[in-house]
This record gives C-alpha cells, structure tokens and sequence, in this order.
C-alpha cells in the first residue's frame, strides 16, 4: 500500500512538472522585437550607406531610430508589406535588381526609404547585408 501511494505522488508530481512547463511563456522573439535598443556598427565592408564603425543606433519600440542628431522613422517587414507602407518610395527597388521578399530595415528618409536586408538577428548581434555591403551591429544597451 506505502508503494501504490509512492508512485502515485511521484506521477502526480511529475505530471504536474510537466503541465508547468508547457505553460511557460514563449521567448521566442521577432526582428521587430530584437532591433529595440541601441546598436554599436563594429564591421562594414563595400560601400556602404551605413553610419561608420563606432556609430551608435539606437531603435524605439515607437518606430524610431537615432543616428546621432538625426531621427527616423523605421519598420522591420517584407518588401511586400514595406511598399504597403511606403508607397512610391520604395519604386526604385522595384526596378533595381529587385529586393527578396525577406525581412528587411526599411528606414524612411523622407523622400526615399532605404532597404536593408537582414542577414542575422540575435539579441546581441545583427548583420544587415545585399550583394554590394555588409555591416555589423552589436547590442550595447
């Protein structure tokens, strides 16, 4: 008898390990979700449009972004969702060579918006590349 209410503790205690686990917040996290913060550019490479290394970038959950005294406006999606928002902005990249529907930073420079394509996210590093540059970002806040 002392045996069946052993292993009958011991499954419930296990089942209920069990249940807990399965209810435990996802932290799984978007681009969106990774690029709030600031940023440190630590690499570059090609000619690209990027702030120099050593620039800082600091991204709000507002959808803004800070380069120095500069702010803009931002969105991480897809070119499809981009032009939604973008409108006619984005038409030279319709035309030039084209974007790959994946996620991208678009940034809104007021007459234009610059796309740029994200090759790795973590919540510490992020590499923003096309086929002409390359720039590195690391987390610092």
């Amino acid at each position: 008898m002392k045996k069946s209410i052993s292993i009958i503790f011991i499954s419930a205690v296990i089942i209920s390990a069990l249940g807990l686990t399965s209810c435990e917040k996802n932290d799984v996290k978007t681009y969106s979700e990774l690029i709030i913060g600031t940023w440190k550019c630590t690499a570059q490479t090609g000619n690209t449009d990027f702030p120099p290394v050593g620039s800082e970038i600091t991204f709000t959950k507002d959808g803004k972004l800070t380069v120095g005294v500069y702010t803009l406006n931002y969105s991480v999606s897809t070119k499809t969702e981009a032009i939604e928002k973008y409108g006619s902005k984005l038409e030279d990249y319709e035309f030039d060579g084209g974007l790959p529907d994946g996620i991208c930073l678009f940034i809104d420079y007021g007459d234009e918006c610059g796309a740029y394509p994200i090759k790795e996210m973590t919540k510490n590093k992020a590499v923003l590349a096309d086929e002409n540059e390359t720039a590195t970002f690391e987390k610092v806040k």
